[in-house]
């Protein structure tokens, strides 16, 4: 009986465990419960709420009606807010791993069969002399003259008299033979004086020699024309602009703010996609019409055909933009070697035909006032062969002073950005480099002992925030200069302009927003590390997800893209307070509006720079973020695709550049 009863009693002792257990479990469950359902809204308010993104300056949007906020930048009154020059290293052994040795150039496997001399007159060559029967060699001249940007005339002259025929035209084409199986042709550039443009002498007027090279920041010009350099600074006295900072993205975004003083955007519309498109003459205020209008003979160029500034995006010239315009020439020979394949023109140097044009147009209008802007680009777009050049840039130089070619003439010699798809953009260092190409100037004697104070300021300036609009200001005092007195360079102009002379004063608290330049291309902005954030996650797959969506109407030829790894990931730190970005102040949306309110907001710049996949493109993408209302603003012109991309996007490129920037079509994956 007792047996039975200790039984029973263990048995409701398990019971009521049970119970209790069960009621635990069931109190615990709720609290977990709870507990979670807080956690997972607390997440959702503050760390996974979805990001909203506002897009602006999206090409093809004429009217953009998001009006955004931004971060840009801190109170102009304070001194801390100054522009603070980087420091860039000229070597480090990651920088110097990208440059390799590069061998000399060696034309002479094809040797030409005729020249041109001094005179212009045709003449074998050595070669041609001793391995030729010249008794039956047949020659034939082929000018070439421009009729479109993307159209030649020409005219045909058959069996020249080697010798004795004079050459009548800057640009035409040889072609001999001895026989049907052997044969010889090449284009020529060759500076040919033109009487009708042959203008009154204007001997108290400056020349102006604008020599430019694409891709080259400040200190790789050092790295890659260490002669050149040498030479510019310690013989010929040239001032280097130490803080000179780019305005946007690529060559246009240089030279338009340079030769007009504005922005493409501020100009009328001139890109070619659209059919209401301008010719650029016909609607950009470019400064060299006010130097041809003043008298000066006029020459201008660039040594491609394919991406030229105005008409690889942009609808091109009207009529010929300068009385020497050399792109008939540069046509011709990619419909030969093609583009950028070659770096010899026959048996002859490419930068040395370059070089000789320039000299041979200095000395030919000795008695006419010049304007000269010529643009190279072959030897250092897409990679780095400049050094190749630097002994002949440096002996072109030396041999224009001995001449006294640039007795009279300011001359600048500067690239529009540094460099974009090398190896080197890939760097730590890289990106600063990008936004601080290389630009230095020279002033004439004659000019510094007249105005002391002009080249006093050049000087001072040098190590101050200076931009593509200041050049415009300064090319315009130079056309002026002989109606200028000393007291001129004293002044300072309230409120500051955009564009400030560099031979008047720049304020040394002048930053990029009095400047105008956009945090992205700021490159004095203080900016630190959130790399390995959960945010620069987060912004990083946002700014992707966005990607997609630009390329969603042509999901069927572009590979849907994924982020892969993020790079750098930095955020703004203001000083005191922010100003208020109102959006965009143009209605094709490139142009950024700042208020000048002290108005605190609560957006913060962020800078990224990461890679998609398929193909491992790499960008860096300015943003503008609201934690608080978690918006994120995608400003088209603050992303940039900073390796190469090639062919990848070749299905849809020409049809729509802004989408070829993410798209890598399925057939090359």
């Amino acid at each position: 009986m007792i047996k039975a009863l200790q039984i029973e009693m263990t048995l409701r002792m398990r019971e009521i465990q049970r119970w209790r257990y069960k009621a635990w479990r069931w109190r615990y469950s709720i609290l977990l419960g709870t507990l979670l359902a807080f956690i997972l809204f607390y997440r959702w308010q503050f760390i996974v709420k979805p990001i909203i993104v506002d897009l602006v300056n999206i090409p093809g949007d004429k009217s953009p009606k998001v009006v955004v906020k931004s971060t840009f930048k801190a109170n102009n009154e304070s001194q801390s807010n100054r522009c603070i020059l980087p420091q860039l290293r000229l070597h480090t052994p990651e920088i110097d791993a990208l440059h390799q040795k590069l061998l000399p150039l060696d034309c002479t496997d094809v040797p030409d069969w005729v020249f041109v001399d001094e005179k212009l007159v045709l003449q074998y060559t050595e070669y041609a002399s001793k391995n030729l029967d010249t008794s039956k060699v047949t020659c034939n001249v082929k000018y070439i003259y421009r009729e479109t940007e993307d159209s030649s005339t020409y005219e045909y002259i058959e069996n020249v008299p080697i010798g004795k025929y004079i050459i009548k035209h800057d640009i035409f084409v040889i072609d001999c033979d001895t026989s049907l199986f052997n044969t010889w042709s090449r284009p020529f550039l060759k500076f040919v004086e033109q009487q009708r443009f042959r203008k009154p002498a204007a001997p108290q007027k400056l020349d102006v020699v604008m020599i430019g090279i694409d891709s080259v920041s400040r200190v790789e010009f050092q790295r890659s024309l260490p002669l050149t350099y040498e030479y510019l600074i310690n013989s010929m006295g040239a001032v280097v602009l130490n803080g000179h900072n780019i305005v946007g993205d690529g060559t246009p975004q240089a030279y338009i703010p340079m030769l007009t003083g504005q922005t493409e955007t501020e100009l009328p519309l001139t890109r070619k996609r659209y059919p209401e498109a301008n010719f650029v003459d016909d609607v950009y205020p470019f400064i060299w019409k006010n130097f041809s209008n003043a008298g000066y003979v006029t020459a201008y160029g660039e040594d491609v055909h394919e991406v030229e500034t105005y008409s690889y995006r942009l609808k091109g010239f009207r009529k010929a933009p300068a009385d020497h315009y050399i792109r008939p020439f540069f046509r011709e020979i990619e419909k030969v070697i093609g583009f950028r394949k070659e770096l010899c023109i026959g048996a002859e140097l490419l930068h040395d035909i370059w070089f000789g044009y320039i000299s041979d147009f200095m000395a030919g209008y000795k008695s006419t006032s010049k304007f000269l802007l010529l643009h190279q680009n072959r030897y250092s777009h897409d990679g780095n062969t400049l050094g190749l050049e630097d002994a002949a840039f440096a002996k072109f130089l030396k041999e224009s002073e001995e001449k006294r070619l640039f007795e009279n003439a300011v001359l600048m010699v500067f690239a529009d950005h540094g460099a974009r798809f090398t190896g080197l953009r890939q760097t730590a260092q890289g990106s600063l480099e990008e936004r601080l190409p290389f630009f230095s100037i020279r002033l004439p004697e004659a000019m510094k002992r007249k105005m002391p104070m002009a080249f006093e300021n050049l000087k001072l300036n040098s190590q101050r925030l200076t931009t593509p609009f200041d050049l415009y200001s300064t090319l315009s005092d130079i056309l002026k200069f002989e109606s200028l007195i000393e007291s001129d360079f004293n002044s300072v102009p309230m409120p500051l302009p955009r564009s400030m002379s560099l031979l008047r004063r720049v304020p040394e608290n002048r930053n990029c927003e009095k400047a105008s330049i956009e945090p992205h291309w700021c490159a004095c902005i203080a900016w630190h590390s959130i790399l390995g954030t959960p945010l620069a996650t987060e912004l990083a797959i946002a700014i992707v997800n966005q990607f997609n969506a630009f390329l969603r109407d042509e999901s069927d030829i572009c590979a849907k893209l994924e982020l892969s790894k993020i790079v750098e990931a930095e955020q703004y730190a203001p000083d005191k307070g922010v100003l208020q970005y109102a959006g965009a102040a143009d209605a094709d949306g490139f142009i950024a509006s700042f208020s000048e309110s002290k108005k605190t907001d609560d957006y913060i710049s962020h800078r990224l720079v990461f890679e998609t996949v398929p193909k491992n493109a790499r960008y860096m993408v300015t943003v503008q973020f609201n934690s608080a209302t978690r918006h994120l603003v995608l400003d088209a012109n603050a992303i940039s695709h900073v390796n190469k991309y090639g062919d990848l996007p070749h299905c849809i490129i020409s049809r729509n550049y802004f989408r070829g920037l993410f798209c890598v079509c399925k057939d090359r994956i």
